[in-house]
């Protein structure tokens, strides 16, 4: 299986020197009427971007690490295929009626070319999360729609211009639009899912200073009772629930102050 290389240049693609908006290869050849293909990936692009300055891959271009990402995800589907083949009760079954398990299966997996694994590993990835609900992750959720959307818009240069009809056509553009809502869904999840944890905290935080001024008003109007902070802190932790220690934190501070 050769590795993957981008036909496009992505990099060029969103530099403010394209004032046409166009798809641009790897020669600097600008695609006509690929307007839209351009404004559908530049949030996908600036995605990409900020995955690179989260890992500390600015050093490599954003072709390199399309093509280094898609590689790792290819790689990581034959490795799954590999695994799978070892396990002679799985069994593959095959557009044309064949099933193939075991050593045939490993044999047919190590012969398929990058364009084939990538496809038969996406099959069995949905296969797994449909039927049994297990979602395998190879890298970021959303990073891992990003490459692909650049992916689907690479095959829109290599096939989509030159060979493809209409209807084909339609598809490859259909799987663009499908990673890159996939990719908005899953940064939208990820924002979300974020925003409610700062809410819980905040919501944590402000029940903790209530039971902190609770403690200290008790403390102040009865401290005479207790024999020292530690006895305070013990009998007080019967009232709210924190810890012996963290009120005996609190009772310390405010005396400070």
């Amino acid at each position: 299986m050769d590795d993957f290389k981008l036909s496009i240049d992505v990099e060029a693609m969103y530099k403010s020197d394209n004032e046409d908006g166009l798809l641009i290869d790897v020669n600097g050849n600008k695609i006509k009427k690929t307007e839209a293909i351009i404004n559908v990936g530049k949030v996908v692009y600036e995605h990409l971007e900020s995955l690179q300055r989260e890992e500390h891959k600015e050093h490599i271009g954003i072709n390199e690490y399309i093509d280094s990402n898609i590689n790792n995800i290819s790689n990581s589907y034959k490795s799954l295929l590999v695994f799978l083949s070892e396990n002679t009760k799985f069994i593959l079954h095959l557009p044309d009626g064949k099933e193939l398990s075991g050593g045939d299966l490993k044999e047919y997996v190590n012969s398929l070319s990058f364009e084939d694994i990538m496809h038969t590993g996406q099959c069995v990835r949905k296969f797994f999360l449909e039927e049994m609900d297990i979602s395998l992750v190879f890298w970021h959720k959303s990073g891992f729609h990003a490459v692909m959307f650049f992916l689907e818009v690479n095959r829109c240069f290599d096939e989509y211009f030159q060979y493809l009809d209409s209807s084909s056509k339609l598809e490859i553009l259909n799987d663009c639009w499908h990673h890159r809502e996939k990719m908005s869904n899953e940064l939208f999840a990820e924002n979300d899912k974020k925003e409610r944890a700062k809410k819980a905290a905040k919501s944590r935080h402000s029940e903790t200073n209530s039971m902190k001024e609770e403690v200290l008003k008790i403390y102040a109007e009865d401290k005479d009772q207790y024999k020292s902070v530690a006895d305070a802190s013990r009998k007080l932790s019967r009232i709210v629930p924190v810890t012996d220690r963290t009120i005996d934190k609190w009772i310390r501070q405010a005396k400070v102050s």
